[in-house]
């Protein structure tokens, strides 16, 4: 079974972000990340929780139909 969680713009749903480091596993929680379509920009760490929260979502609902 494979997932994904892709990240998007809560305000045009776009997947593709900019980023003032070098990498992405550079980010840390305070880094701004900015959409690159709509120029909307937040925190990586709020950001990254959003996406855990989704993967915790996918993964109880994934368990819960191995149950049924």
């Amino acid at each position: 079974m494979t997932d994904t969680v892709e990240i998007r713009c809560a305000k045009c749903g776009s997947y593709d972000f900019r980023y003032e480091r070098d990498s992405q596993d550079q980010l840390k929680a305070d880094d701004v990340v900015t959409c690159a379509k709509c120029g909307a920009s937040g925190k990586y760490g709020p950001l990254m929780e959003s996406a855990k929260k989704q993967a915790m979502d996918k993964i109880s609902a994934s368990f819960g139909k191995l149950f049924k």
